[in-house]
Parts: C-alpha cells; sequence; structure tokens
C-alpha cells in the first residue's frame, strides 16, 4: 500500500485524489498526498453490487467521505455501463 512519491499518479485517468490505472485495472486512492494511496483492483468491480460495496466500504473510511465524489467519477468512467443493468 506504500508507494514512493515516484510511484503515485503516474498518467493515467484521473480525477481528484483518484485515478485509474489501465495497464493494471486499478483504482488508486490518494489518502496521504504523495505518502499512502489506497487501492481498488477492477476485477473486484464485476457486478453492481461488488462496485457498491466499495463506494460504502471507502465512504465509510475516516478519509473516504472527501474522496467519494471522485471515486463515483473514476467509477462511471471505467466500469462498463453493462453491470448496472444486469447485463454482466
Amino acid at each position: 500500500m506504500k508507494k514512493g512519491k515516484a510511484d503515485i499518479f503516474n498518467k493515467s485517468t484521473q480525477v481528484g485524489r483518484v485515478r485509474f490505472n489501465d495497464e493494471s485495472s486499478t483504482v488508486f486512492i490518494e489518502v496521504l498526498p504523495g505518502v499512502l494511496e489506497y487501492d481498488i483492483p477492477l476485477k473486484r468491480c464485476r457486478t453492481a453490487g461488488e462496485a457498491l460495496d466499495w463506494i460504502h466500504q471507502i465512504h465509510e473510511k475516516t478519509w473516504g467521505r472527501e474522496v467519494t465524489a471522485d471515486l463515483l467519477d473514476i467509477i462511471f468512467i471505467v466500469v462498463p455501463s453493462s453491470i448496472w443493468s444486469g447485463k454482466a
């Protein structure tokens, strides 16, 4: 979970403190800027229930409320829309 400054937030899709890395198919949340990030592998968001579970888990963290809107923006960009309609 801890990364060096050079490893955090390289080129990728980013909204605020949340980014998606296409190479690793992972959503990264910058918890402590430049020091600590939290990651969510996209393979763990294959259903609407799994995605909603992650949203809830992050929202309940002490730092989660301040990044929840950014997380939602990224999730709606990178998670296929078909999972929301039950077609996944």
